[in-house]
């Protein structure tokens, strides 16, 4: 057996394929990505609501 093998079940971690690891941090690099984008469109909204107060 491989040592990799032997210490993951000493370990009692789940073996996961690489394809779900890569899958799965595809998913959090596209969710931080709108994450960004959604925190760039809250930052914009709420410079418009300052200004849109500051010329009442």
């Amino acid at each position: 057996m491989e040592s990799g093998a032997m210490t993951v079940a000493r370990t009692n971690e789940e073996v996961v394929p690489l394809s779900k690891v890569k899958l799965l941090k595809n998913k959090i690099r596209q969710l931080e990505r709108i994450l960004g984008q959604k925190t760039v469109q809250t930052e914009i909204l709420k410079e418009a609501v300052i200004l849109a107060r500051a010329k009442n």
